[in-house]
């Protein structure tokens, strides 16, 4: 098992502050980082500096459609936590 697992296994980095939006670019470049996945809700909380609690709130789309762009132009994954479909 201990030689086979990392082969099988994806390693991912939260993006969930204002800072890890800032070092994407380089969380990106990590080898060993399969991708990145946001959970909205505290993104939203890290983006507002705490002013608010919303995971469909309108201020991260930008950055969400950000994050996904630079994910992908990396060959990394990207993964959010999606409430409903609007979201996803």
């Amino acid at each position: 098992y201990l030689t086979e697992v990392n082969a099988k296994t994806l390693a991912f980095a939260m993006i969930e502050t204002r800072a890890a939006f800032a070092a994407l670019d380089g969380i990106l470049a990590i080898d060993g980082i399969d991708g990145v996945f946001v959970g909205p809700a505290d993104f939203s909380i890290g983006w507002s500096n705490g002013a608010e609690v919303d995971a469909g709130s309108q201020a991260i789309i930008e950055p969400l459609r950000e994050i996904a762009a630079k994910a992908h132009a990396a060959g990394k994954l990207c993964g959010i936590y999606a409430p409903n479909a609007e979201l996803a």
